[in-house]
């Protein structure tokens, strides 16, 4: 039975080579990331040192909920992940957050080991979708306002870029991608937000147990 899931794979298993268009769209999102990241890099530095328990912490629960990551009509693979994520987007600041993501990522790309290229397009999907939702959360003021957008930013980019990607790399319109694969959870990818903040409020007020 399919619990709450978040597409994690770019996984076309007809496909030989790398679709020139797939290797621009994995450089764009990968730049994209990248300058996020460096813009608030300082912040990684500030939270491993002032913070590393909590980075530890959502760490190894976003890990852990990557673990249940499962495969879907043999072209990809979803997951819990994304509640994790939105979860340190929500306590740590914006690069530390985009880390707990890519680490993720790349978790799930050495316990797979599906071709390179998926994993790089993974940790650049990841850390943008988290890097951006991020924003999104600090720009919101309000936290519980904050976290309904940051939410649906994050599966809205995270859902948008896979289905694009596929779309791309099988030929088909990205319409169909999003409707045969993963309009069905559309539901349960609203849901994150709201998840990701009880995830919050329950940590801030008891800790890790929480």
């Amino acid at each position: 039975m399919f619990q709450a899931i978040a597409p994690s794979a770019l996984d076309v298993e007809a496909a030989t080579t790398l679709d020139q268009r797939v290797a621009a769209l994995i450089a764009i999102i990968g730049a994209a990331a990248s300058v996020i990241f460096v813009a608030h890099a300082g912040e990684l530095r500030a939270t491993l040192v002032g913070e590393p328990g909590r980075f530890a912490a959502l760490l190894v629960l976003t890990l852990a909920l990557q673990l249940f990551s499962i495969r879907v009509y043999g072209r990809g693979s979803v997951s819990v992940s994304a509640i994790g994520i939105l979860t340190a987007v929500y306590l740590l600041p914006t690069a530390p957050a985009m880390a707990v993501a890519a680490l993720a990522a790349a978790a799930q790309w050495l316990r797979t080991r599906p071709r390179f290229y998926k994993g790089v397009f993974d940790v650049s999907n990841y850390a943008l979708a988290a890097g951006v939702s991020s924003l999104a959360y600090e720009a919101a003021g309000s936290r519980n306002a904050g976290a309904i957008l940051a939410g649906l930013v994050y599966v809205t980019l995270n859902n948008g870029l896979l289905s694009f990607a596929m779309s791309l790399a099988e030929g088909v319109a990205w319409r169909s991608v999003w409707l045969e694969r993963f309009h069905w959870a559309r539901f349960h990818f609203a849901l994150f937000g709201p998840l990701a903040l009880a995830a919050t409020v329950a940590y801030r007020e008891i800790g890790l147990l929480g």
